[in-house]
């Protein structure tokens, strides 16, 4: 599993960086042999909890519905932008 975190850069003069979020990447179920494009929710430092803490199954359960929603919310796009 990998932890991405996520800066928005708000002041182009000032180079002033925000941290927005921290996204799981569960590397081992993505295909990387083609382009990989998605959705990721982001959390806050304090609502992330080691993957030690938590088992397989939750992980895969929570990556899941993380996946499915991401993927409600990309077609969403796609039919506005159509």
């Amino acid at each position: 599993m990998n932890f991405v975190t996520v800066w928005g850069d708000y002041g182009r003069i000032e180079g002033k960086k925000v941290f927005m979020g921290v996204a799981q990447i569960m590397l081992d179920d993505l295909n990387l042999s083609n382009i990989v494009i998605g959705w990721y929710k982001l959390f806050g430092t304090t609502s992330l909890v080691s993957a030690a803490e938590l088992s397989h199954a939750q992980l895969t359960h929570n990556l899941q519905s993380s996946r499915r929603s991401s993927l409600a919310s990309l077609e969403s796009l796609r039919t506005l932008l159509s």
